[in-house]
């Protein structure tokens, strides 16, 4: 069985804004925590790419 969930077009562009937000942010934490900074950074894009690939659908389409 299929999930779908669908959000409006400003929720998404807010949500990619943010994702990059995060990227940005994780930059900061320095040398020290490179391996976390990776992480974050890895999931963010992971995100990204899920939300940016996303097929929109139509208010109509039945589920």
């Amino acid at each position: 069985m299929s999930n779908y969930f669908q959000i409006p077009a400003g929720e998404h562009k807010k949500a990619l804004h943010l994702l990059e937000e995060i990227k940005r942010q994780s930059g900061t934490l320095g040398q020290n925590n490179e391996a976390t900074q990776t992480v974050i950074t890895s999931l963010a894009e992971s995100v990204m790419w899920v939300m940016i690939s996303a097929t929109p659908i139509d208010g109509e389409t039945p589920v």
